[in-house]
């Protein structure tokens, strides 16, 4: 029934509002001896009822207008559907043709996760990486924020307060880019037991001065290999690096979804299909929750159990 033409629907009802006799024989015939409320329309309640059941019943009834309104439908109707006009063989291509780098496959990741405390997130990308490999470096560095506290209005009449305030903060500053820094040096240092590297940071505008940083650092010590950052709020650029800067709202939404979309497409698609496949799904939430994603990688990248990789080789 759900493709009767509006027209038809809008004039059954009223018919039938009008004869309760006939609108009762109507749903027994259905097997609705009473019908749970008064204004229920059969045509809303049960979109899929084939229409030749409907019609049959009507003619049986001998509601024979009825039956009139419904082969008002069989008017021929245009055809109006897509069908593939190249073989799927040649669509397989096509995105292989505008994007011609190669494949490359890993295992073994260096990843590190900037929070404020572990949770499901850090949990979920820690699982993810060390079930593709034992051999994955997951690092959590939980940010110390204590700082974050507001001062009072009376605590901000003392200016004692308020340096002490400045100065906490900015100690705190330093001792989280020193354990970030240090997580950093020590990839550089043991690069070749790594072949993608990962950053994960969450939430806070502030950090991206340290993200800039690190990653900075981390371009210049590790050039040639890939390098993934998710979760800052600015487009970073360096080579071999895929950045997705986060959404200005919803971070919880966008690190579910960068974490479900792992879990579900490690195995078919590569690393930038699966942050555009989260762009378009975060933009399908809010128009305003958009993601960029900064590309400058010469491969692209796809996941392997280390197992896998192994017989491959």
């Amino acid at each position: 029934m759900k493709d009767l033409s509006k027209d038809v629907t809008q004039e059954l009802s009223p018919r039938l509002r009008v004869d309760q006799v006939a609108k009762r024989h109507i749903y027994k015939s259905f097997g609705i001896s009473q019908p749970f409320h008064r204004s229920m329309n059969i045509f809303e309640s049960f979109p899929d009822t084939p229409v030749k059941f409907l019609k049959n019943v009507f003619e049986a009834l001998q509601l024979y207008d009825l039956v009139d309104l419904l082969d008002r439908q069989k008017k021929p109707q245009p055809v109006r559907s897509l069908r593939p006009a190249l073989p799927l063989q040649e669509i397989e291509k096509m995105r292989k043709t505008t994007d011609p780098r190669p494949t490359t496959y890993h295992s073994n990741v260096a990843a590190l996760i900037i929070t404020y405390e572990k949770d499901h997130f850090s949990d979920g990308v820690e699982r993810f990486f060390k079930g593709l490999s034992s051999e994955s470096d997951v690092t959590v560095i939980e940010w110390k924020a204590q700082a974050d506290r507001p001062l009072s209005r009376f605590e901000e009449q003392d200016e004692t307060k308020v340096r002490w305030k400045k100065q906490e903060i900015q100690n705190e500053m330093e001792a989280n880019e020193t354990a970030v820094s240090g997580v950093i040096e020590r990839w550089i240092h043991s690069q070749g037991d790594f072949s993608l590297f990962a950053v994960f940071a969450t939430a806070r505008n502030w950090w991206d001065a340290i993200i800039q940083k690190v990653m900075k650092r981390l371009a210049s010590g590790i050039p040639a290999k890939i390098k993934f950052v998710t979760g800052v709020s600015v487009p970073i650029s360096f080579s071999e690096t895929l950045v997705v800067s986060r959404p200005p709202l919803d971070y919880n939404r966008f690190e579910r979804l960068i974490l479900d979309i792992l879990n579900k497409r490690w195995q078919t698609i590569d690393l930038i299909s699966m942050m555009e496949e989260c762009k378009r799904l975060m933009h399908l939430f809010s128009y305003f929750e958009r993601l960029s994603i900064t590309d400058r990688l010469s491969s692209r990248p796809r996941f392997k159990k280390e197992e896998d990789l192994t017989d491959c080789a």
